[in-house]
């Protein structure tokens, strides 16, 4: 006699069956949803760490050279550069590296404005675009070596301050062929019509940050990628109060009555500078979840001229500087 089988021994029945098959499948998907979700926000939270830490470095690194500057050059010397609304700035920053400290400069040097002393300065002033000036030596302090390298930048300024414009370009080849005075080339951002012969004109060596593409760099040499843009405003002291009044912070996108000319300023009026640094993620954001992802305008920049909405995340730091050798 055979005894038919209980419920316990019996397998699973086909709806049994589907029933669990069903119910995994949505807690698989629901554990994929959620997996895939904790890792595009991994991958962005870790891009913007990356953006933010990059403008961190790249500012300190510009704030640091910017309160250096104007050390034992001309007064008007400090910085200068060139001013673009619909596009990123081009900043110049007086070297104060290439000056040995005070203590050991020699004593002939301490009493006058340092800078290497230009022989062929041109009757008409300096113009915009490639030419070769003649300097009296390329080592500034006197300590030895030469104190001008291709990439780099000049700022030219009056010695004596006779004039307080300056003009500022980019270092080309540096030394030649002469029997008197050592070429030099330079790649000047504008024409300075007041910088001429009948003043002591000198060449300072700078350092120059221009963004390229998205690579911002110093020297010509890039330093952080995934910047979209590179904003510079100046304040020059007008009247010499030591207040910031209405139209003294130029290209500031206030409605200021100019933009900032270097070559048309008092350079020894200049008490600060403000920077901004725009960087961006290296991706979009996957989970389109959020609202902007769009250029920033900022300073003087036409709001045409920005990027359009991409998705990605940007981080912007401004940073005022303080001109300790101008104040």
């Amino acid at each position: 006699m055979t005894r038919s089988p209980t419920r316990r021994e019996q397998g699973f029945t086909l709806i049994e069956f589907m029933v669990a098959v069903g119910l995994l499948s949505i807690l698989m998907l629901g554990v994929t949803t959620s997996f895939t979700f904790q890792q595009r926000t991994y991958v962005v939270v870790d891009q913007v760490a990356e953006a933010k830490q990059n403008v961190r470095v790249v500012a300190d690194l510009i704030e640091r050279e910017l309160r250096n500057s104007g050390y034992m050059v001309p007064g008007a010397a400090a910085a200068c550069g060139k001013d673009d609304d619909e596009g990123p700035d081009i900043l110049y920053i007086s070297n104060a590296a290439s000056i040995v400290a005070m203590n050991s400069l020699p004593a002939s040097l301490l009493t006058t404005s340092l800078g290497a002393v230009i022989d062929n300065p041109p009757l008409a002033g300096l113009s915009s675009g490639y030419q070769t000036l003649g300097l009296q030596t390329l080592d500034l302090d006197g300590i030895g070596g030469s104190d001008f390298e291709e990439d780099a930048g000049m700022i030219i300024a009056d010695r004596y301050l006779g004039l307080t414009s300056v003009a500022c370009g980019k270092v080309g080849t540096v030394g030649g062929v002469s029997l008197l005075s050592i070429p030099i080339e330079v790649d000047l951002e504008d024409d300075t019509g007041s910088l001429s012969s009948g003043t002591e004109l000198v060449a300072i060596p700078a350092i120059v940050y221009e963004l390229v593409g998205d690579e911002l760099q110093r020297n010509g040499v890039t330093i952080v990628d995934q910047v979209e843009d590179f904003q510079v405003a100046w304040f020059y002291d007008l009247n010499d109060d030591d207040l910031v009044d209405p139209g003294e912070y130029l290209a500031d996108g206030e409605g200021v009555t100019d933009d900032y000319d270097s070559t048309d300023l008092d350079g020894t009026l200049l008490r600060e500078v403000r920077i901004t640094v725009v960087v961006k993620t290296r991706d979009e954001d996957p989970n389109h979840s959020w609202q902007g992802g769009m250029g920033q305008a900022l300073e003087n920049r036409d709001p045409d001229s920005v990027a359009e909405t991409d998705g990605a995340r940007r981080r912007v730091h401004t940073s005022t500087i303080r001109l300790r050798n101008n104040a």
